[in-house]
């Protein structure tokens, strides 16, 4: 699913500022996604089209999209947010009900100025890959991802973990459903393995979230004589490497705090015969994360808090049910996510109105948590469901 698409407004609902209703702008709701946006109350009618831009992707610094990231040429009045990050808005406007209202995307009209840009440079707006055609790309925090020597892509077969927004799956969900919800964690994701091979050998790892990462680098611990030979090349111009390497333990933090992790999960591993991968989140003083400098976690002593758990197939990961999980978790004696319900919805506004209990409390302990993750128990269906009061303050 790429970050752009046409779709359709929905509704129109009006603000209000205390007992004033908003002159100049309006709430809209979409037909094909959840995304409710903030636009002027004179761009849409309801049954007009718009093109939609995912929030977590990023904006390039480009002509095109110079208005977002400098509006009237002032940088200070951008809504964007790191590296022209699509992030959720915050409006001190309410729709009635006294609550602060979100934008959560970028809808552009069709008539716009950047529309009828991209129709003269002869760029179809319903691309599937529009996205990469603009330069629009996922967001991704920059990590302490340090010492990465001789690590390799990220293996075959298994997760990279990212969850899709539950804005985009509201119109798929059949009711009723149960849902497990547990709280999202704003961390680095990370996963171990312990993958029992055909020949009855086994293949270990840690990966963060694209990438296997080395448990060893090079490091040069000195120089040596060159020999005669060496000599006489370097009388020709020749370079010539004297230092000397030794392998040590890779000092990553990856490594550093998953290794003791993964020890523990080889070990079960071999007693049962199992071949087994944990996905989950380090967290804590060492891992940023986000940055958001609201994450509840970042006072933490640096730990691994797990939210899923695979079996494989070969070397194809399958995603365990709830059951499965908690039994491995249990067993090993590792953390997981914090688990608030699991229950049976039959509306959608029965998963909304838990939502925003759980952020309510949270919130009432001081804690404003990056989301909630719902998953069925037999993990067939996963998504997010951002808090948009955490996302709009980085």
């Amino acid at each position: 699913m790429g970050a752009c698409r046409i779709v359709t407004i929905s509704k129109k609902i009006p603000l209000f500022k205390g007992e004033d209703a908003a002159n100049n702008i309006t709430l809209v709701e979409l037909a094909e996604v959840g995304n409710r946006i903030v636009t002027g109350i004179n761009t849409f009618k309801e049954g007009d089209q718009g093109l939609f831009i995912e929030p977590d992707y990023c904006l390039p610094n480009s002509n095109l999209f110079s208005e977002f990231h400098s509006p009237g040429g002032d940088p200070k009045k951008s809504k964007l947010g790191k590296d022209g990050r699509i992030k959720a808005v915050k409006f001190n406007l309410h729709t009635g009900d006294g609550k602060p209202v979100y934008s959560y995307g970028i809808l552009m009209p069709l008539n716009g100025d950047i529309i009828k840009e991209l129709m003269y440079r002869n760029i179809d707006i319903t691309s599937e890959d529009l996205d990469k055609q603009l330069g629009i790309t996922k967001y991704s925090p920059k990590t302490f991802s340090n010492n990465l020597e001789g690590s390799r892509k990220f293996p075959e077969g298994m997760y990279k973990t990212d969850e899709i927004n539950i804005n985009n799956l509201w119109n798929d969900i059949e009711y009723p459903i149960t849902l497990i919800g547990t709280q999202k964690v704003d961390g680095s994701s990370i996963t171990i393995y312990s993958k029992l091979n055909a020949d009855g050998t086994r293949t270990n790892g840690i990966c963060s979230r694209n990438l296997e990462i080395s448990p060893t680098k090079m490091v040069i611990i000195g120089d040596r004589k060159m020999t005669l030979w060496e000599t006489i090349k370097t009388w020709f111009g020749k370079r010539v490497d004297t230092k000397v390497w030794k392998e040590q333990p890779n000092d990553n933090l990856f490594i550093k705090v998953g290794t003791p992790y993964l020890n523990k999960l080889i070990e079960t591993c071999e007693i049962y015969g199992e071949s087994i991968a944990l996905r989950g989140e380090l967290v804590g003083k060492e891992s940023k994360g986000s940055g958001n400098k609201n994450n509840p976690n970042s006072t933490e002593d640096t730990h691994i808090k797990f939210y899923g758990a695979d079996t494989f197939e070969g070397d194809i990961a399958i995603r365990m049910d709830e059951e499965g999980f908690n039994d491995i978790i249990s067993r090993l004696g590792f953390e997981r996510c914090h688990k608030y319900f699991q229950r049976k919805f039959r509306y959608k506004s029965e998963i909304v109105r838990l939502r925003e209990n759980i952020f309510k409390e949270e919130s009432s302990k001081g804690r404003v948590i990056e989301g909630i993750v719902l998953r069925s128990p037999d993990s067939s269906f996963s998504a997010k469901y951002i808090n948009l009061e955490y996302d709009s303050k980085y």
